[in-house]
């Protein structure tokens, strides 16, 4: 329930499966690139890292539309979520995860 006293969220994803869809056909076709042509390995850590991102670029788009919205906790919760794997990330970076 947001803070507005409404039950009903206006966040809608009808641009949200199209997107996954044309991500989905962009990593496969990038992971495909990796393995058939002969010297494009980069071409297949693209396809992970966008695998990678997708679900964090759309935390992030939720994050802007909770607070559209004007639901405090979902936004604290998504900014607690990207802290979270931001930490982990920079563990990693530095040899220490």
């Amino acid at each position: 329930m947001s803070d507005r006293g409404q039950g009903v969220s206006r966040v809608r994803g009808r641009y949200q499966a199209p997107a996954l869809r044309a991500v989905v056909v962009v990593a496969w076709i990038l992971a495909l690139a990796s393995v058939v042509v002969d010297g494009w390995a980069s071409m297949g850590r693209l396809a992970v890292g966008l695998v990678i991102a997708t679900p964090l670029l759309r935390v992030a788009w939720l994050i802007f539309r909770w607070i559209q919205d004007g639901d405090r906790r979902l936004v604290i919760a998504g900014l607690a979520l990207l802290a979270v794997v931001g930490s982990g990330a920079l563990l990693a970076a530095a040899g220490l995860g």
